[in-house]
């Protein structure tokens, strides 16, 4: 496994949530009954976090890309008008470090019950998402 790829069409990395994100330990998804995706766990197994969302910020349709990885610690980020006119999150998990690699032999029913175990709350009262391995 190189990547997992979740997708989801709620409401993006609009300012807030970007604020949340860049906040550790931010109790911002628990406002709507989820946990986040757990960002700094997920750079213990996988090298860097990309993340592409479009959001509508009142003002117009909005693109945010972010890039967080532990070997340039910063975390990058730009924000651009889009031409998109549907809220749409992408993120993607890439390069499994070679230690989990044992670890990632984990159909991908297991894997999906699991997120969808750990999104539940978010599953239930949000629009549909959608999970790629590659």
């Amino acid at each position: 496994m190189m990547a997992v790829v979740v997708r989801d069409d709620g409401v993006g990395f609009g300012e807030e949530n970007f604020i949340s994100f860049c906040t550790p330990d931010s109790r911002q998804k628990e406002k709507g009954g989820g946990k986040g995706l757990g960002r700094l766990t997920c750079l213990l197994a996988f090298r860097r976090i990309r993340v592409h969302s479009v959001f509508n910020d009142g003002d117009g349709w909005k693109e945010r890309e972010l890039v967080l990885q532990c070997e340039s610690p910063e975390l990058q980020a730009k924000e651009s008008a889009s031409s998109a006119t549907a809220f749409s999150t992408e993120v993607r998990l890439e390069e499994l470090r070679p230690e989990f690699e044992a670890c990632a032999a984990i159909g991908f029913d297991d894997l999906a019950d699991w997120l969808a175990e750990h999104f539940l709350p978010a599953l239930v009262e949000r629009p549909k998402g959608l999970l790629a391995c590659s």
